[in-house]
């Protein structure tokens, strides 16, 4: 027996149904009266073509929120050393006229290491300026508040027991 499938229209009514939840609104934008969409919402086909787009839209939430949370995790736990190396050199800044020894002073050198070998996606901003050179990354408490935000919202969620499911019973 081969599988039915909704027509254009019927995707159409599933489509807005799925961005509402409003059946008459859904059948209005498919061009369809309000009873029709409660009809077709019956249909085992559409049930199933529901099914399918809810959880498609879930896998690509799913990732895209792994994805946020590894961009914050990468900004919450980077380290300035990844982007530059620091260090201080003894330098001879002149000569001592009564004694003819060097006059020796300490400078701190910062190199920025090369962004072929680096990730600069944490890199909120690099400039020279009149005053100097001026390094900042993306700030890394707010990406912490931000993590721990969803993960407390993330502990309410797994210990709520609602789930929201949709299957519909046909009726005949």
């Amino acid at each position: 027996m081969k599988r039915k499938r909704p027509t254009d229209k019927q995707k159409i009514f599933c489509d807005e149904y799925l961005k509402s939840f409003n059946v008459a609104d859904a059948s209005r934008k498919a061009n369809y009266i309000a009873r029709t969409g409660y009809n077709i919402l019956q249909k085992l086909h559409i049930q199933e073509y529901l099914r399918k787009k809810t959880k498609k839209a879930t896998e690509n939430t799913e990732l895209k929120l792994e994805e946020i949370i590894n961009n914050l995790k990468s900004i919450a736990f980077d380290d300035i050393g990844n982007y530059l190396e620091y260090r201080t050199e003894k330098t001879v800044v002149g000569i001592d006229d009564k004694t003819g020894d060097p006059i020796i002073d300490y400078a701190q050198i910062v190199d920025l290491k090369d962004s072929k070998d680096i990730n600069t996606k944490n890199i909120a901003e690099i400039s020279n300026t009149t005053q100097g050179f001026k390094f900042k990354l993306y700030q890394r408490d707010k990406a912490l508040n931000r993590l721990l935000d969803y993960l407390e919202k993330a502990e309410e969620q797994a210990s709520s027991p609602e789930t929201v499911d949709f299957e519909f019973e046909e009726i005949e």
